[in-house]
């Protein structure tokens, strides 16, 4: 069965891992990259041309790994613990179930990801991961997981949204004013975020708890921004490595640290509980925000 759609879904098989899926929506303009080693969202592109997502140029495109930027699905851990860093989702092949457009429809294409001997072997749990991208002028995400299994399990999840910036020291993140976060660099300290804008200049890894569910971008150097909305997922996370650490990542280059800057849709502090045969749903939209003063507003 083909899911390509001529002008819509381009497919193109890949020799060592999956493939990676082209959305092309026509009315906007927009389009999406997608590699189907661990569903993740490479590229999200205006009909100009640039991408609101960050791609390290040393991501390993191979399936070897984890790839360093777009929107890395993290599930069922995040973080360290006694699964591999962020869970098993990010690294497996996921397979292209549907597809479908229309002429008022965004374009569509849904992934699954289902528990199998491997997966089992270190999370001893029946799953079944569906993610469905769905483009037209904003980039739509949802992760559904459902119980396969005959015993409840627990799991965290989040949307690892790298957004790309011109100079992460002109970004404002807002609002999160007011609300507790988790200071992973400080011993998981609780902390109360008093800055109407979030701005960052020094290396920065908090799990904001029952964040709103709308948060925007702000990159003041191009005067636009992206706005994120969120359901299902109560947490939001916000990342930057700085200069030390993304230095000693394999796969950063020294100076990206100050291209991107990761807001993060996620279920962190309170893991979901799922009895067998139920599902959870947690959706993240993004939509581009054209920031500049209009003519009769400066």
């Amino acid at each position: 069965m083909t899911y390509e759609i001529p002008g819509a879904i381009e497919i193109t098989p890949l020799f060592d891992s999956g493939a990676k899926i082209n959305l092309f929506h026509a009315a906007s303009g927009t389009s999406v990259e997608i590699y189907t080693f661990g569903a993740t969202v490479t590229a999200w592109r205006a009909r100009t041309g640039e991408n609101s997502l960050f791609l390290s140029e040393k991501a390993d495109l191979s399936g070897a790994q984890a790839i360093r930027g777009g929107i890395p699905i993290i599930f069922p851990q995040f973080g360290n613990g006694p699964l591999p860093a962020h869970g098993l989702a990010r690294n497996r092949d996921w397979e292209l179930v549907l597809s479908e457009m229309g002429p008022h429809l965004p374009t569509t294409v849904t992934l699954k990801l289902e528990s199998n001997r491997k997966t089992l072997a270190i999370w001893p749990h029946k799953f079944l991961a569906e993610y469905t991208i769905s483009l037209d002028e904003t980039l739509r995400t949802e992760l559904r997981i459902t119980n396969t299994g005959d015993t409840d399990f627990s799991f965290q999840a989040a949307l690892h949204s790298y957004f790309s910036i011109a100079d992460i020291e002109r970004v404002a993140i807002s609002d999160l004013s007011t609300v507790t976060y988790i200071d992973k660099l400080a011993a998981l300290e609780h902390k109360t975020e008093n800055n109407s804008e979030l701005r960052i200049s020094s290396e920065t890894d908090r799990v904001y708890l029952n964040s709103p569910n709308t948060i925007l971008v702000r990159d003041e150097t191009s005067g636009t921004g992206i706005a994120m909305e969120k359901s299902g997922f109560a947490d939001a996370v916000v990342w930057n490595p700085w200069i030390e650490k993304s230095a000693g990542m394999k796969d950063l280059s020294a100076d990206d640290f100050k291209k991107f800057v990761c807001v993060e849709a996620g279920q962190i502090d309170t893991p979901v509980t799922l009895a067998p045969g139920l599902n959870w749903i947690g959706i993240q939209e993004l939509q581009r925000i054209d920031l500049q003063p209009r003519w009769g507003e400066i």
